[in-house]
């Protein structure tokens, strides 16, 4: 089989770094994430941290990732005045986070039941019951059942957006500041470290930040990429 577009980006760079060439990534720094947004002029009070419904992956609050090519992808979602931004934003590691990706502790799991309308608690019971402890088990569970009841009594969804502000509020006064977790696994792009905020008092910084330039890969000539093309003719023989 042919190899892939990403086989090949990956060849290349390794092409790159052998013949000391530096290959043209952003690497992540520690505590230095990105939020892309259509809207201009945000700053660090302004940040709506309600925004956010059942269609977010875990409810309202401010995504971010230390991904900057993801985060930019964001500037043009549902942007329809045309303007972009990218920002920085600065979280400290002494931040007390909440893995979505791993089992909740006791805490959590109540705060989120006690944010919850009462017809939800059982599905959250249940899902304990059945060991369904992780953050992103518990809350597929909420979102499932909020759809249905939505569905089945014809309730607009955005009937349910208290509720998701409620247990967002509900999490911070437990004393966690953001929720994490790892992006791109649930939709196959390339995999980042993702921070949902929920208290915008950990943010060290909020600024403005450049756009990333988009990554061309150099001429063959310039890599040394003779070994890979005579490869690539292989795979069509």
């Amino acid at each position: 089989a042919l190899p892939t577009k990403a086989d090949l980006r990956t060849r290349i760079m390794e092409s790159a770094e052998a013949g000391g060439t530096k290959a043209p990534v952003n690497v992540p720094r520690e505590g230095v994430f990105y939020h892309g947004s259509g809207t201009e002029g945000i700053t660090r009070e302004t940040i709506d941290l309600d925004r956010g419904n059942i269609a977010s992956l875990f409810g309202p609050g401010m995504y971010i990732t230390d991904r900057v090519e993801t985060a930019s992808t964001y500037m043009k979602r549902g942007n329809k005045t045309g303007t972009r931004a990218l920002y920085e934003v600065r979280v400290p590691s002494a931040a007390r986070t909440l893995d979505m990706d791993a089992p909740l502790p006791p805490s959590a799991i109540s705060a989120m039941r006690d944010g919850v309308y009462e017809q939800f608690r059982a599905v959250i019971d249940e899902a304990v019951a059945a060991g369904e402890t992780t953050g992103s088990a518990i809350w597929r569970r909420i979102r499932e059942a909020v759809s249905d009841e939505s569905i089945n009594e014809r309730i607009p969804k955005y009937e349910y957006d208290e509720m998701f502000h409620e247990i967002r509020e509900n999490l911070t006064k437990a004393g966690f500041d953001a929720m994490k977790y790892k992006g791109g696994v649930r939709t196959g792009s390339p995999e980042h470290n993702a921070l949902v905020i929920l208290n915008r008092d950990i943010i060290e910084s909020f600024v403005r930040a450049p756009e990333p330039k988009p990554i061309k890969i150099p001429p063959p000539a310039e890599l040394g990429a003779l070994q890979i093309q005579k490869d690539l003719l292989a795979t069509r023989l």
